[in-house]
């Protein structure tokens, strides 16, 4: 089995990973068979199997509970994939409408992972307080009073018609 660097371990895990989003349940010979087909990369069995175990152990200890929070680590990988895809669409067009859908669906990606990881309670949402000197008795009287004067100026404006 070769030795290959960190880098291009990496890279290769990449690509394994971008296969299991498209199929999750591939086995290490159907990888082997998609790489070979599509990438041209001729990989042994056992060293993609290496990596398998790397992308797993990987993926489960991302986030402590391996129930919910795996399924947000493969959100996570798919929303990865999705956003490099959308990346290669908008650097490869020339129609502005497509460069700008191609970012909104970007962005959107980024604050429905977010909201995701807020929601599982891997980052805390901190909301601020406002805190403003107003004098609420003071403007609910400015209210009154217009109110008390809007009355009596619809009665003298009605009153003075007759």
């Amino acid at each position: 089995m070769p030795s290959y660097s960190e880098e291009r371990q990496k890279e290769q895990m990449a690509l394994i990973k971008e296969i299991l989003i498209i199929k999750q349940t591939a086995t290490v010979s159907e990888v082997q068979k998609i790489l070979e087909e599509k990438r041209e990369l001729h990989l042994d069995k056992k060293y993609i199997g290496k990596l398998f175990k790397k992308i797993r152990g990987e993926r489960a200890t991302r986030y402590e509970n391996a129930n919910a929070k795996e399924a947000l680590a493969n959100f996570e990988d798919l929303m990865g994939y999705l956003k490099n895809e959308l990346i290669k669409i908008k650097n490869n067009t020339d129609s502005d409408m497509v460069k700008t859908i191609a970012l909104k669906n970007i962005s959107q990606i980024y604050k429905d992972l977010l909201n995701l990881q807020l929601d599982f309670g891997i980052f805390e949402r901190k909301l601020g307080t406002l805190k403003a000197d107003v004098d609420i008795i003071g403007i609910l009287k400015e209210i009154e009073n217009a109110k008390q004067n809007t009355k009596r100026d619809s009665k003298t404006a009605g009153g003075s018609a007759k």
